[in-house]
């Protein structure tokens, strides 16, 4: 009894320096849950599919946002291509369009388009890599 109540107490999710405990069965490569819907609100607002308690976002508002989070998770986002959860992956996907480094996320993305085993992934892949100039994938 004791022990379980240690243990209870020594719970991350109790502990508010250690933020919130991983997700079930998530991966070392997967995206955080506050980073996801982050870069899935955005992502939403820029093709004008917001739920209507989401931020109110421009479309060009939308874009801008989506350039900063791409920059700024942009390790984040090359590591969740290789990801266990197949919605972190497409999700990534379609965000490296938007990043500032072009060369690491067109040749991420070109393994993906060749090795992913989802197909909407490699479609994910393969609308960014499209939308990328100078993409020699």
């Amino acid at each position: 009894m004791l022990a379980a109540l240690l243990l209870l107490v020594s719970s991350p999710v109790l502990r508010a320096e250690s933020g919130p405990a991983p997700e079930a069965g998530a991966k070392a490569n997967d995206l955080s849950l506050d980073v996801y819907r982050k870069l899935r609100g955005h992502l939403e607002a820029y093709y004008g599919v917001a739920p209507a308690a989401a931020e109110k976002l421009t479309k060009a508002q939308a874009r801008e946002s989506l350039h900063k989070d791409a920059q700024e998770h942009q390790d984040a986002l090359l590591k969740a291509l290789g990801g266990a959860q197949v919605i972190h992956r497409e999700l990534a996907a379609m965000l490296l369009e938007f990043s500032a480094e072009k060369e690491p996320a067109i040749q991420a993305l070109a393994q993906t388009l060749r090795s992913d085993s989802d197909a909407d992934v490699r479609i994910a892949a393969a609308g960014s890599l499209g939308n990328l100039k100078d993409a020699a994938a």
